[in-house]
């Protein structure tokens, strides 16, 4: 009796914590700035301490595609919109295409309600004789304040 009376409280906050936990995945990814945020077509992302909201709506795709040959590089234009205290911003990010590096070379950056947000990649990077949806692409960003 006396080692069930020991093990009530052990079992009430582990119910506890993972209540909490079910409500922070409900409310999609939390992130801190500075780190590597990978956006999802719609999805948003949070970054609580800020109370910053990211996501991206849209993607126009002229990336020459791996494996063909192509006249220019072309690039993927990224719409992402950004939203703090019930206002919102959208502004257009850039990947260069034929670009690889994953450290943000490849992407712009722009400055936004006092952040800056530097785009590192789109991906996958597209293939040729395939068509992706929008959905399937993942768009990551680091977002730092200025």
């Amino acid at each position: 009796m006396k080692y069930l009376f020991s093990i009530i409280p052990f079992l009430f906050l582990m119910t506890a914590r993972t209540c909490d936990q079910k409500v922070a995945e409900d409310q999609g990814p939390v992130f801190k700035l500075g780190e590597t945020l990978n956006l999802a077509y719609q999805k948003q992302t949070t970054i609580k301490s800020e109370g910053l909201t990211l996501s991206y709506q849209n993607l126009q795709e002229s990336r020459c595609p791996d494996g063909t040959q192509c006249m220019r590089a072309g690039e993927a234009k990224i719409e992402v919109l950004i939203e703090k205290d019930g206002k919102s911003e959208s502004t257009l990010l850039e990947a260069k295409g034929l670009c690889m590096d994953p450290t943000g070379k490849c992407g712009s950056s722009k400055q936004l309600m006092g952040y800056n947000i530097q785009l590192l990649s789109a991906d996958p990077y597209p293939k040729g004789g395939t068509q992706k949806p929008l959905s399937s692409t993942s768009v990551r960003v680091i977002v730092t304040s200025l």
